[in-house]
């Protein structure tokens, strides 16, 4: 066993190495640049030593350093980690030549399998099933555009000595062959310092599937099952799952054999990663090796019960591997969620920086690789994550349940990070439903009509509402934050906006409202110049000017539910929130919150409101836009609202019975505690609602529940959609 072992890395990673060693009873030796100085990896290794400035040749590069630490350390192994030198076959040779032992495969294997078109060679030789593609490096444009022609477009141009989505394009005719192949070429130069491109048939809609093996001295091969990689943003990975939910046990099967198949073929050593594409029709391709440990690896340990990290420092060590192919079992669901400190609202763009606050999720089945806390700052030299949050639970369901919990839990402040983009993704119905390819993130997520201030201001044609927008991803309440606004002197007009709402916030009758991914959720700043006593009517002109729009704007039979839901065909598809500020003379402020479910996927909603809830996008069976919703909806209520404001209250109310269901009919009316039936009779122009009951006596609410079916069982309020 190993005495003393350097970690050629940084970051969480780092840390993982250091943790595996201490619980194995070696010593840790870290290597950190100037900018990593405060970094935990330093902190919790036994021995930890600066190599250089912040760029990263200059220091997690510089073999030459990390060689020269290691030695005068008296280290007997390095492990490094991933990225950096973890696949580099000269610092492997250079690491042996110096005595260390190298944890991973050998230097061979690394330079053979690291050569895209070499290790498609091989692994075609060793009997695993390829993508149609070019037998070597592509020469010449000339040579893609006959390679294309042959294999049917569209096809794909990679970069033959490097991964992670670099020196990759995309062709559809003859026409873009030439920009990119000489594009890929440039970025293949420049970050692997290898030209070379060869070409694949690209397969549309196929899932990424990883298998993760383990390999000793003694030629000993498992694989630990599979992990689907599909979810990912030009062509990184965001979110990571065990099992696949496309994933059968013969397919399994069949796909893992394949994978030891190509590990014994080229007798591999260590951990790695064969990767695969899998078609619709579950044919599945061989892609490349990952000759590392992957940052995915967590999910596999989860549903496995092994440390990898620890197994790789065995291996490296001499020891056969403790467990047989028979031995591995896949139990219950594991995901990983990448949290990268990056704005989604602008295009990823990365977010380095002090966090300010770091509050870290936990509980049952709750785990998280990472090195960030309060104060910790972000350096801008590297990659931009922050941490991985893993979960895991018996079943997929259970787990996607879980990480929603720990992402609502997870704080980070001071910097911009991806956690409300990866609560976008898991509340996706197809997602949910495991309906899902490499073509995820483009398809479903970024292809949903997102909310861009700067865009829904450019298309206005209000005259006050909308003109001055705040946006927040997620909020516990655009209520809340509206009457904070007001409170310190906000201008009319003045939106609040939001993603979604996870704040819990109770209405007219206490009750939850749910605002699931998809929605229009905004509040708006009001000042009117009404009589207090006329405060309420704002409320019927909301409703009015939401049902008025999705009449007109889509030709549904949308209906009031008084006061202020709006239903269509029974089921609720907005509910409006209002607060009112106000003393005996004047009104302060009005806050009015709406919350439409616009292109809210059926799944989306709580199993106990599906049936009591609906969507625009569920009516139409399509996608709206919900930028052309907004800007239709705030035209119809600043009319409503200057009619308002010029007292033309009969107007309204006018319109508003126009718009309620039915008068006349029989009904239910829940108040607090108590049950009222009877029939509908009017709406006075305070809008309180009057039903004629039983015993022939008029009674006027002015809050509470109507139903229109009196032979509807009334059960506790359930939480709502909004």
């Amino acid at each position: 066993m190993f005495n003393k072992v350097l970690i050629a890395n940084r970051g969480e990673i780092a840390l993982r190495v250091i943790r595996a060693c201490r619980e194995l009873g070696i010593q840790s030796v870290a290597v950190y640049s100037e900018a990593d100085a405060k970094s935990l990896h330093v902190k919790h290794a036994d021995e930890a030593y600066c190599i250089g400035p912040p760029p990263a040749k200059s220091s997690y590069l510089n073999t030459d350093a990390i060689i020269e630490v290691a030695t005068d350390s008296g280290c007997d192994a390095i492990h490094p980690g991933y990225g950096f030198l973890s696949e580099n076959a000269p610092f492997v040779e250079s690491v042996r030549k110096a005595g260390i032992e190298f944890i991973g495969p050998s230097a061979s294997v690394i330079k053979k399998l690291g050569d895209k078109t070499v290790a498609r060679n091989t692994m075609k030789k060793a009997g695993l099933p390829l993508i149609p593609g070019s037998p070597g490096t592509l020469k010449s444009e000339n040579e893609a555009i006959e390679l294309a022609n042959r294999f049917g477009y569209p096809c794909i141009i990679k970069a033959s000595g490097g991964g992670g989505g670099r020196g990759m394009r995309l062709v559809f005719s003859d026409a873009d062959v030439p920009d990119a192949f000489h594009s890929a070429k440039r970025e293949a130069e420049a970050f692997f310092n290898n030209g070379d491109v060869y070409m694949e048939k690209y397969l549309e809609e196929p899932r990424h599937i990883e298998f993760q093996i383990i390999a000793d001295k003694s030629g000993n091969v498992v694989h630990l099952g599979e992990r689907d990689c599909s979810i990912q943003r030009r062509h990184q990975k965001l979110l990571e799952e065990a099992p696949s939910p496309r994933m059968t046990a013969m397919l399994r099967e069949t796909m893992g054999n394949a994978a030891i198949q190509g590990a014994k073929a080229v007798k591999y050593e260590n951990a790695g990663t064969f990767e695969f594409l899998l078609d619709k029709y579950g044919n599945f391709y061989f892609m490349e090796v990952n000759t590392r440990i992957q940052v995915e690896h967590p999910v596999t340990e989860l549903v496995t019960g092994i440390d990898l990290v620890k197994q790789q420092i065995l291996v490296a060590a001499g020891e056969e591997l403790p467990f047989k192919q028979s031995d591995i079992k896949i139990n219950g669901h594991a995901i990983e969620c990448r949290i990268n400190a990056e704005d989604p609202q602008e295009n990823f763009f990365p977010s380095p920086g002090k966090i300010t606050m770091y509050n870290p999720p936990g509980g049952p089945g709750v785990r998280l690789d990472g090195i960030s806390y309060t104060g910790y700052e972000i350096p801008p030299y590297y990659d931009s994550m922050v941490a991985k949050l893993i979960v895991w639970d018996s079943n997929r369901q259970g787990a996607i349940n879980r990480m929603r919990r720990a992402l609502d839990e997870y704080t980070i402040e001071g910097v911009k990070t991806t956690i409300p983009f990866h609560k976008m993704i898991l509340f996706n119905a197809y997602f949910r439903k495991g309906e899902y390819s490499t073509n995820f993130i483009p398809k479903r997520i970024l292809n949903e009509d997102k909310l861009i201030p700067k865009e829904i201001k450019k298309c206005l044609k209000t005259k006050v509402f909308g003109h001055k927008i705040h946006y927040f991803e997620e909020v516990a309440s655009t209520n809340r934050i509206a009457k904070e606004m007001a409170a310190t002197g906000a201008e009319e007009g003045t939106m609040i906006l939001a993603e979604t709402q996870s704040g819990g916030i109770k209405g007219r009758i206490g009750r939850e409202w749910i605002s699931p991914f998809g929605g229009v959720s905004f509040s708006l700043v009001l000042r009117p110049k009404a009589a207090p006593r006329n405060a309420s009517k704002i409320t019927l002109a909301a409703a009015s000017a939401v049902c008025k729009t999705i009449r007109e704007m889509y030709g549904l039979d949308a209906r009031i539910s008084w006061p202020n839901d709006v239903l269509i065909g029974g089921r609720k598809v907005c509910g409006i929130l209002t607060d009112i500020a106000m003393d005996v003379n004047s009104i302060k402020y009005i806050v009015l919150g709406f919350g439409v479910n616009v292109n809210v996927e059926m799944l989306s909603f709580p199993t106990k409101i599906q049936k009591s809830a609906t969507s625009i996008k569920e009516e139409l069976g399509k996608t709206v836009s919900r930028k052309d919703f907004i800007d239709a909806l705030l035209r119809e209520f600043e009319i409503q609202y200057e009619h308002f404001n010029e007292g033309r209250y009969e107007e309204i109310l006018t319109g508003y019975k126009s718009l309620i269901y039915p008068l006349g009919s029989r009904v239910i009316v829940k108040d607090q505690d108590n049950l009222y039936e009877g029939i509908s009779v009017d709406i006075t122009e305070d809008g309180a609602f009057v039903m004629k009951a039983k015993d022939g006596s008029l009674m006027t609410f002015m809050t509470g529940d109507v139903h229109a079916h009196p032979d509807e069982i009334i059960k506790k309020p359930a939480p709502q959609p909004s």
